[in-house]
């Protein structure tokens, strides 16, 4: 036991360490569950003992299941199949004595002598567990499971399990419905770990020397995550308006330790091959918009990432990292072409203005560059502080046919092709500014007219301006929210990502917010549309971290009718 040996009772960080160094991945939320079924929150320390007992159950059922795996079948799509419980003796009516194993997936049994494979169950499939006791033939007065599917009821006896399987398959199931109601397909994998850790965890119970098998069923229901999730229902509830249009969540950071931010995403269409590029941390993973498979290698920098832009005509992505540093990369060969430190500070923004088809990049204390990018050579400079002597760090920048739109915490300075100053926005309703979060442009095809969208960072009013004339045409209030975060503009509509994970739909030829759901636990940083299947998506902040797949071809005013944005005064400026 020289591997994980040491000399006193651990805190919740050395555990960590420890699963880490024994290869037992599990993310932070799980790591405190185990922690707490372990020591029964009697302690901040887990008894070095009872950690021990632990990982030597642990690790014998996990070399029991490797030699099963070899048993199930050769998974032809990406995602691979394993065992996660197994049974050596089990009694299953109509087919005789032999090895239950459960999968993520399916479960299955093994005929005794022949290790003949036959699917009972697909877990997807399964609507009741129930324990019971099946009198029939030999089976007379034997403790076992009835499982009610839709199209059998299959009973199980694994010898002096049926408990055990019993708690196994609820987590699992649970998870099941759980994922079909959230579209979370994520979720059943780390239901999976669970089972893994929980039956270790009963296993270890047993032992009268290990903290927990002072209250074995206090300790197991830390671990039950999902069963217990299911039960309450406030938790699963989405609105109607969701669901129509939710096509799937992904969890970019499924193998990860901690949830990441998901900052920015781009589509980027490699030979007809549609792909998302999505950056959490200082990594970027790269999802096939089709499949939704994410590729096994992630593109890793140095430090978090700030930012993406895809420049199609030269087939290339720019990267922009906190360390002030920007990246030219190749999206064919995956090579990075170029690495830049031109700016003083942090790159906030990549933008490709496509008017004078160059790219543009922003630094937050004013510094804009002018790159072509065919050669990435730096064409022009500007810097917003000497232009116009306004000291607000630049938040954002926006282009329009016409325009280069610079954002700052109160006010929006809008210069021309040639870096030249048009006009200058504020925002001030009588002696007070309002503060700027973000912003997106869209177009009118009758009146030929731009629009600029400008969110609030501190409430639910949006302001349209008409670029032609530079007027302000509208401002729209939801109640609701309390601010803003992200923008995108698609179609008729603009889809707005608040701070409390909220999707917002306006509509952009009537100038109302047709549309409010509640999309993540965490701020909405981001928004992708992803051309080839009209998918718009969403990313959100580390307490959530996941990415949100909606489908825009379905939205209409008829789908989504019904305004919940009152439109207020464009009186003032």
């Amino acid at each position: 036991m020289n591997e994980y040996e040491f000399l006193d009772d651990i805190n919740f960080d050395d555990f960590v360490n420890k699963l880490d160094q024994l290869e037992i991945r599990v993310d932070i939320d799980t790591s405190e569950r185990l922690f707490k079924a372990l020591t029964l929150e009697n302690s901040s320390k887990l008894d070095r003992l009872t950690f021990e007992i632990f990982i030597d159950v642990y690790q014998s059922k996990e070399a029991e299941l490797k030699k099963i795996n070899r048993f199930l079948p050769i998974n032809k799509l990406r995602t691979i199949e394993f065992s996660l419980k197994v049974s050596p003796y089990s009694v299953v009516p109509n087919y005789g004595i032999g090895i239950s194993v459960l999968t993520q997936k399916c479960l299955y049994f093994l005929e005794q002598g022949t290790n003949k494979r036959k699917v009972l169950t697909e877990l997807k499939d399964i609507i009741s567990i129930e324990k019971t006791q099946y009198s029939k033939g030999f089976f007379q007065s034997k403790p076992a499971l009835k499982i009610t599917t839709i199209s059998q009821v299959v009973y199980i006896s694994p010898d002096g399990e049926v408990s055990v399987w019993y708690l196994l398959l609820n987590e699992l199931c649970s998870s099941f419905r759980i994922a079909n109601e959230t579209k979370d397909s994520s979720l059943i994998q780390y239901a999976a770990i669970n089972v893994l850790l929980l039956d270790s965890l009963i296993q270890s119970g047993l032992n009268s020397t290990t903290n927990h098998s002072e209250d074995l069923e206090r300790s197991i229901k830390y671990l039950s995550f999902y069963t217990f999730y299911k039960s309450d229902s406030t938790r699963l509830q989405m609105s109607t308006d969701a669901k129509k249009i939710l096509h799937l969540r992904i969890n970019p950071s499924s193998r990860e330790y901690t949830s990441q931010s998901v900052e920015s995403m781009i589509y980027v269409d490699i030979e007809r091959y549609p792909t998302v590029w999505c950056a959490i941390g200082n990594r970027i993973k790269i999802f096939d918009a089709i499949t939704w498979n994410d590729e096994i290698m992630d593109i890793k920098l140095e430090t978090k990432i700030t930012c993406l832009l895809h420049e199609p005509l030269n087939s290339k992505v720019w990267i922009s990292t906190l360390d002030k540093y920007f990246y030219v990369m190749d999206v064919l060969t995956r090579s990075f072409i170029r690495r830049i430190q031109d700016h003083t500070d942090v790159i906030i923004n990549i933008s490709l203005f496509k008017k004078i088809d160059k790219v543009i990049t922003a630094s937050s204390n004013g510094e804009i560059l002018v790159w072509d990018p065919e050669k990435i050579e730096k064409k022009d400079t500007a810097n917003l502080n000497e232009l116009f002597q306004n000291k607000s760090k630049l938040a954002e920048v926006t282009t329009s046919r016409n325009y280069l739109i610079l954002t700052s915490s109160s006010s929006i300075e809008i210069l021309d092709e040639k870096l030249q100053y048009k006009e200058t926005i504020k925002f001030k309703i009588g002696e007070t500014y309002e503060k700027i979060s973000c912003t997106c442009v869209s177009y009118d095809k009758d009146s030929d007219d731009e629009f600029l969208w400008v969110g609030n960072s501190t409430n639910g009013i949006v302001t349209v301006w008409n670029l032609n004339r530079f007027e302000l045409v509208m401002r729209i209030g939801v109640e609701e929210c309390n601010g803003y975060r992200s923008f995108l503009c698609v179609d008729d509509f603009i889809w707005a990502g608040s701070k409390d994970g909220r999707l917002m739909l306006f509509s952009s030829k009537y100038y109302e917010c047709e549309k409010s759901f509640k999309a993540h636990k965490d701020t909405v940083r981001s928004l992708c549309f992803v051309e080839y299947n009209k998918f718009v998506i969403s990313g959100a902040g580390s307490r959530d971290g996941s990415i949100a797949v909606w489908r825009s071809s379905i939205i209409n005013r008829k789908t989504i009718a019904g305004s919940i944005g009152k439109m207020l005064s464009p009186e003032n400026k």
